[in-house]
């Protein structure tokens, strides 16, 4: 058996991906996390987390974001000891970062799985992100640019039917 917390976290860096790789985010399109291994991002963060998009183009997954660096560490430590990190688009309409940098970041979905007898890291890993992460979804107006159009995002009612608050649940594999 199996546990799950599902919790909205960001995509972020959409400005560099969605020139090259994920041009068209499509709500419910499914990704996966998985620790990064290119050194470039490693050296600003050693702890990085790529999100990853498969596709019937490549044989391998692409890199399409990376989970914010504010919980990176501990989404990168929940994987190494046994965790998985699936997630579907929320949003499909990019934003704005909230980090000084800048850049845009895509919602998503992200579903946190461990085994039941894990289950201190899964309660850890929520505190941790409760604590540190916070998505705020009213700051959704976009910076002004030639690419961007200078969009205004309209995503009112796309997120009513999310509950916040949701608390891990207990998913029971071997029925299936």
């Amino acid at each position: 058996m199996e546990i799950i917390l599902t919790r909205l976290v960001a995509s972020r860096g959409w400005h560099v991906y969605g020139k090259i790789v994920w041009q068209t985010p499509k709500k419910g399109q499914k990704l996966f996390a998985k620790r990064e291994e290119n050194e470039e991002a490693l050296f600003v963060d050693e702890y990085s987390v790529a999100w990853m998009m498969k596709s019937k183009a490549r044989l391998v997954a692409d890199v399409v974001g990376h989970v914010p660096q504010e919980i990176s560490r501990f989404v990168y430590f929940f994987v190494k000891h046994g965790g998985s990190v699936d997630a579907t688009v929320e949003l499909e309409k990019y934003r704005q970062s909230p980090i000084a940098k800048g850049g845009l970041e895509i919602v998503l979905k992200a579903t946190f799985r461990i085994e039941e007898s894990k289950r201190p890291i899964l309660l850890r890993l929520k505190e941790l992100i409760d604590k540190n992460y916070e998505l705020n979804l009213d700051q959704l107006q976009m910076p002004p640019s030639k690419d961007l159009d200078q969009a205004v995002l309209d995503t009112e009612g796309e997120l009513d039917n999310f509950d916040m608050e949701e608390d891990i649940v207990l998913i029971d594999d071997e029925e299936d």
